[in-house]
C-alpha cells in the first residue's frame, strides 16, 4: 500500500470516518457503521452530566461507555466539549435504576406496588415519612423531568394521583394486588403532566391566557415547548413589547411561584378562577412576610 493511501486513511479518520485496520497481511481496512452519531452521543453525555441523582463516579462510568460508541477521533472531540453540570448536591442513593426496574416489573404485571418515601427532616437528614408507614398504589408511568426520575402513582384511598421522586423511594415491592383501572387512571398522561406541571407538583389542568413581555417568550418556550398565541374572540390587550400566549398548565403554588419570578413581566389574564387563586397566593405570601417582621421586632424588643 502506498504512502498516499495511508495518508488518505488517516485524513478520513480525522474527519469522523471510522476506518478500522485488521491485523492481517496484506493490510485490510473496514469502514465501521456506528449505531449512534457523534452528535447523538454528545446529547446522551450531556443528559448524564445534567442528571442530579447520579454520583460523580457513576457519571464517569456511563460517559466512558458512551464514548466507546464513537470512533477514536470523535472521542477526542467529545472530550473537549463543555457539558452542562447542574450546581446541585448529588443525592447519595445509587439504587435508582433498581427502583425503576421494580416499578416497571410491577407495571408490566399490572400490579400495585408497596413502598416507603424519604424526605429531609429538621436535622437535614433523609428519613421515612409518616413514621415509616408504607404506601400502596398503582404506578402509572415514569418520567425524567428537571434532572430527576418521577413516578406517577394512583392512591386508592385518596382517589388521586401523586408524583414521587424515584430516588427518594425505598423498600419497593410488588404487592401482587391488581392495578387500579378507572376513569382517573385512564385519562392520566404523565408526559403532558411533566410538560405542563412543575416537578412533583400536579394540580388542576387549566388553559391559561398570559400577557407576556417579549424578553420572557424564550422562557415560556423553554418551559412548555410549543407556543400558542391567543386567537380567541376576546383578544387580550397588549403593548408593542408584549404578546398574549395561551398554555395548558397544572395550577399549583409552584406554578404561581414561577410566574412571580418574572417580576410582573408575565401576567395571568384569564380564567378568573386562576387569577383569583394567584391573588390569594400573593396575599398569603405578603401576610407571612409582614407577620414574620412583627414577630422578629417583638423578639428584638423583649431582649
Amino acid at each position: 500500500m502506498t504512502l498516499q493511501v495511508y495518508a488518505d486513511i488517516k485524513s478520513l479518520n480525522k474527519n469522523g470516518f471510522d476506518i478500522v485496520k485488521f491485523s492481517k497481511r496484506p493490510d485490510r481496512y473496514k469502514l465501521v457503521n456506528r449505531i449512534l452519531s457523534k452528535d447523538e452521543v454528545m446529547v446522551l453525555i450531556d443528559l448524564v452530566h445534567s442528571t442530579k441523582f447520579l454520583t460523580d463516579s457513576k457519571k464517569k462510568i456511563l460517559v466512558q461507555k458512551l464514548n466507546n460508541l464513537v470512533s477514536k477521533s470523535n472521542r477526542k472531540k467529545l472530550s473537549t466539549n463543555v457539558h452542562a453540570v447542574a450546581a446541585y448536591d448529588k443525592t447519595k442513593m445509587v439504587d435508582v435504576f433498581d427502583n425503576i426496574n421494580r416499578i416497571q416489573d410491577a407495571m408490566q404485571g399490572k400490579h400495585q406496588i408497596q413502598y416507603k418515601y424519604l424526605k429531609y427532616d429538621k436535622s437535614l437528614t433523609r428519613s421515612k415519612v409518616h413514621n415509616s408507614r408504607s404506601y400502596i398504589g398503582t404506578p402509572l408511568g415514569i418520567v425524567f423531568d428537571e434532572g430527576f426520575y418521577y413516578v406517577a402513582i394512583y392512591i386508592d384511598n385518596l382517589e388521586a394521583i401523586y408524583k414521587f421522586r424515584v430516588d427518594r423511594m425505598t423498600e419497593i415491592g410488588d404487592t401482587n394486588l391488581k392495578a387500579t383501572k378507572n376513569e382517573i387512571t385512564k385519562a392520566y398522561d404523565i408526559k403532558k403532566s411533566a410538560i405542563n406541571g412543575f416537578g412533583a407538583y400536579d394540580g388542576e389542568k387549566v388553559e391559561v391566557t398570559f400577557r407576556v413581555s417579549i424578553d420572557c417568550i424564550s422562557a415560556f418556550a423553554d418551559r412548555f415547548g410549543c407556543l400558542k398565541t391567543d386567537d380567541s374572540r376576546r383578544k387580550v390587550k397588549t403593548k408593542d413589547d408584549e404578546v398574549a400566549l395561551v398554555q395548558e398548565v397544572l395550577v399549583s403554588c409552584q406554578f404561581f411561584g414561577w410566574i412571580t419570578g418574572f417580576e410582573g413581566k408575565v401576567q395571568i389574564v384569564r380564567p378568573k378562577k386562576v387569577l383569583d387563586k394567584y391573588k390569594s397566593f400573593l396575599e398569603s405570601r405578603y401576610k407571612e412576610v409582614v407577620v414574620n417582621e412583627i414577630v422578629e421586632k417583638k423578639q428584638g424588643m423583649s431582649k
